[in-house]
């Protein structure tokens, strides 16, 4: 695991994998309605304190663009986006008061509880971004937890959590877990991953694979263009809609290049580095409350 401070201290977050092949990362906006229906039930993990509510509308401030926050070079893609302060993983909606996520998202790495300080906020795209508020959206669209129902060990290959929510999720479907999951990743089933890059709005990413199901461990390793801030973040079925898992680690997303002035997502070929995990929907579904 890698520790990137640049998002908060008492986080322990892995690394992710950025490019494999060709840049398959795009914004999600409506635009492309099918995205946009599958998005519904994503959402950014927040520190409470980053998240302002005034009435009946919600805010969440702008660090900076990608270029300002983490050095990206300028040519890069989503270099001039906004970053979100305070954010630092992503959920989805599985039941109309449960949100699933990784289990560094919401337990910090000396073993707190982190959820009391994390709110979980729907809504967070490019079309509801501008440069002084990375987001602005219905104060009804921000919810607490009332607390986590399980998680598994720190160091679990295949890890999540489960948190129930303070209230019931108003006007958003839940994603619906596929028991069969290792079998379609095991049959090439194509993949499509979301998440926030690095803090920006909400993203997704298809033209992605499998490269290994580990199906009595729990995960499977895939070639998903994902990058920090994808941690939690839900990984479909391309074909029909449904949560195969979600997103936990990988390898390294930014680097250096001699000679480029700033950071460059770290571009592999479709098959080279390690791989992005992701764990499986049956794991998950075994502890999931009935």
């Amino acid at each position: 695991m890698k520790t990137f401070a640049a998002l908060v201290l008492l986080y322990t977050l892995p690394a992710l994998a950025t490019v494999y092949g060709y840049e398959d990362r795009v914004d999600v906006t409506a635009a492309n309605p099918t995205l946009l229906q599958w998005a519904a039930p994503v959402a950014a993990v927040v520190r409470s304190n980053a998240v302002q509510i005034n009435g009946s509308v919600a805010t969440v401030r702008s660090r900076g663009t990608l270029e300002d926050v983490l050095n990206l070079s300028p040519f890069q893609a989503f270099s001039s986006q906004p970053v979100a302060t305070g954010l630092i993983c992503t959920a989805v909606l599985i039941r109309p008061s449960i949100l699933l996520t990784a289990h560094y998202c919401v337990v910090g790495s000396d073993g707190r509880d982190l959820t009391p300080q994390l709110s979980f906020v729907f809504g967070y795209t490019s079309e509801a971004s501008n440069s002084a508020n990375a987001l602005t959206t219905a104060a009804s669209e921000v919810y607490r937890a009332r607390r986590i129902l399980y998680t598994t060990d720190a160091d679990a290959q295949g890890d999540f959590a489960l948190v129930e929510l303070d209230r019931a999720v108003a006007g958003r479907t839940p994603a619906t877990l596929d028991s069969h999951a290792a079998a379609l990743l095991s049959d090439g089933a194509p993949l499509l991953g979301m998440g926030y890059t690095c803090g920006t709005p909400l993203k997704a990413a298809g033209n992605a694979h499998a490269r290994q199901v580990y199906e009595t461990e729990g995960y499977a390793v895939t070639d998903i263009d994902a990058s920090r801030g994808w941690g939690g973040g839900p990984v479909f079925d391309a074909t029909t809609g449904h949560l195969l898992g979600i997103i936990t680690r990988g390898d390294t997303d930014l680097v250096s290049v001699p000679g480029m002035s700033g950071l460059v997502w770290n571009a592999l070929a479709q098959s080279d580095g390690r791989g992005g995990d992701i764990t499986l929907a049956p794991a998950i579904l075994r502890h999931l409350p009935r």
